[in-house]
């Protein structure tokens, strides 16, 4: 087979990949109607859903100076879908479309450090996870962060293949920025992403950390950049003040004074069911430096045991 006979193949089978993986929420809304839709019994996200339908008067008159408010990279896409379409037919499209960013950017990250066939089988498992589903179902930000957070890795690590891509390191910069807006909580996973850049420009191409370093700070801090002068300008469009993190900030001194979370990660004796694949995958970390010991330390060996770490750190 020729070199394009043989590009061609790769091509077409990584497309009906891609296909198969936007397709796997069909095999559960085939059994389950109600998975697209907050429950009734929390109150978060249905403020969210207010502000996805009326994003002024929720902003200027109803919640001023609330946290949720401020959540603009998860407010502004809902209130965007929402205005263009029905409300049910605008609540399938935002829900889908998060689910299947996540879907897809985890399957993008591992068929290049892991090869096709292990990427589609993982992407296979958390497409129809029920605990992602939870998440990206219903209408607060968990979902949408998980969603930013990996397209963020998947962008980082298609510019790490191919460094002369610096749209890609803009792209991930804005991700980054979305998935520390949608909930500051994210602030204690996110300088693991520019890391994981770093080291895996390293490991499969032998980039000075130093280099690598200076073109995460100036792509990805241009497009957070990019990002959070667009949120400030809308801010100050719907209630006069630039800084829109304010709310948040200022949301989240007041809980950590006053609040502790009162349950344990042990439930019945057990870690906490949505913990256990997070476990598993960092007993597989543990154990990755001697499998790539006996396999060898090739590209795809190193590639695969920083991502492994990764998860373990996380």
């Amino acid at each position: 087979m020729s070199p394009k006979s043989a590009s061609q193949t790769t091509s077409l089978r990584n497309g009906l990949y891609v296909v198969a993986v936007l397709l796997l929420p069909l095999l559960v809304l085939w059994h389950r109607d109600n998975v697209l839709y907050s429950p009734p019994l929390h109150t978060d996200p249905w403020f969210y859903l207010g502000f996805f339908k009326d994003l002024v008067d929720f902003k200027r008159d109803l919640f001023p100076g609330s946290h949720m408010g401020s959540r603009y990279s998860w407010i502004l896409p809902g209130y965007l879908v929402h205005l263009l379409f029905s409300p049910v037919a605008a609540n399938f499209i935002l829900h889908l479309t998060v689910h299947s960013i996540a879907v897809l950017s985890l399957f993008s990250i591992l068929r290049a450090t892991a090869g096709a066939r292990a990427a589609f089988l993982t992407a296979m498992v958390f497409s129809l996870h029920p605990w992602l589903w939870a998440a990206t179902g219903w209408d607060y930000v968990d979902g949408p962060g998980i969603a930013y957070c990996l397209l963020a890795l998947a962008l980082l690590t298609r510019s790490a293949r191919q460094p002369v891509r610096k749209g890609s390191l803009l792209l991930a910069g804005m991700a980054l920025a979305g998935m520390l807006y949608s909930n500051l909580s994210w602030i204690t996973v996110a300088p693991l992403l520019p890391l994981y850049y770093i080291v895996q420009v390293w490991a499969w191409r032998r980039t000075p950390m130093f280099r690598s370093l200076l073109a995460v700070c100036l792509w990805p801090g241009a497009g957070f950049g990019i990002v959070t002068a667009a949120f400030c300008g809308v801010n100050y469009l719907l209630d006069g003040s630039f800084w829109f993190l304010r709310p948040a900030i200022e949301t989240r001194v007041l809980i950590r004074r006053i609040w502790r979370w009162p349950a344990s990660i042990w439930e019945n004796g057990g870690l906490g069911p949505w913990l256990w694949f997070g476990a598993g995958g960092g007993n597989c970390g543990c154990s990755s430096p001697s499998i790539a010991a006996a396999e060898g330390s090739g590209e795809a060996n190193a590639a695969g045991l920083l991502f492994s770490a990764q998860l373990f750190l996380t």
